[in-house]
C-alpha cells in the first residue's frame, strides 16, 4: 500500500485508455531510465479544453518512451501563416517527449476549437477552415484538412511529430481544382 501511495505521488495525472478500452486516471512516471514508462495511448487535453489528441490504446510503442504534454503557446504568424490566411484559434504545442516521431497505421484524432466569428456561413467548412501545423525542428508549416462542425475542427492523422504547434486558420481565397479544369494542362499531361 505504501509503494502504491508513493507511485501515485509521482508524475502527472492523465486519462489513459486501458487495454480493455476503458478510461482510467493513472500517473505518468517520467523516470527516463525505464522504457516501460512510455505510454501506449490516451487522451491528452489542453488546460483550457480547446485542444484534444486521442491516441488509441496500443498505438504508441512503449519504446518511444512518450509522455505527451499539451500546452497553450504563442505562434509567430510569419512562421505559420501563408498569404490570405487568418489565425482563428489559440496555438497549442503537442510535445510527445519521446525518442522519435510517432508513425502508425491507426488513426489518431486531433480536435481543435476555433472562433467562427466573422466567417460567412457558406465558408464555414473544411475548404476554408483548416489546421496549420508548425514543426519547430524543421521550421516548416503544413496545412491539414479535416471536418468542421460548428466551432470544432476534427483531424485524423497517421502520425505525430515529436514536437508540433497546432492552430486553426481561415482562408477565404481557397478554391477547388476540378478534373475538368485540369484537362489540357501540364498536370493532365503528367497523368497520361
Amino acid at each position: 500500500l505504501v509503494g502504491l501511495m508513493a507511485l501515485m505521488g509521482c508524475g502527472q495525472i492523465v486519462s489513459v485508455i486501458s487495454n480493455a478500452g476503458t478510461e482510467a486516471s493513472v500517473p505518468i512516471v517520467t523516470d527516463p531510465v525505464y522504457v516501460e514508462d512510455g505510454l501506449t495511448g490516451g487522451s491528452f487535453n489542453s488546460p483550457d479544453n480547446n485542444f484534444l489528441v486521442v491516441i488509441p490504446a496500443g498505438t504508441m510503442p512503449a519504446a518511444l518512451s512518450a509522455t505527451p504534454t499539451v500546452t497553450q503557446t504563442t505562434a509567430s504568424a510569419a512562421q505559420i501563416l501563408s498569404q490570405g490566411e487568418t489565425l482563428i484559434s489559440n496555438a497549442y504545442e503537442l510535445n510527445l517527449q519521446s525518442v522519435a516521431d510517432l508513425v502508425t497505421t491507426s488513426s489518431l484524432e486531433v480536435n481543435l476549437t476555433f472562433d467562427p466569428t466573422g466567417i460567412p456561413s457558406d465558408k464555414l467548412n473544411s475548404r476554408y477552415v483548416y489546421a496549420k501545423v508548425y514543426h519547430p525542428g524543421s521550421q516548416s508549416a503544413l496545412a491539414i484538412f479535416g471536418t468542421v462542425s460548428g466551432s470544432n475542427l476534427r483531424l485524423s492523422t497517421r502520425g505525430l511529430a515529436q514536437d508540433a504547434i497546432f492552430t486553426v486558420v481561415y482562408n477565404p481565397n481557397m478554391e477547388v481544382v476540378l478534373s475538368d479544369a485540369v484537362a489540357g494542362s501540364s498536370v493532365a499531361s503528367f497523368a497520361t
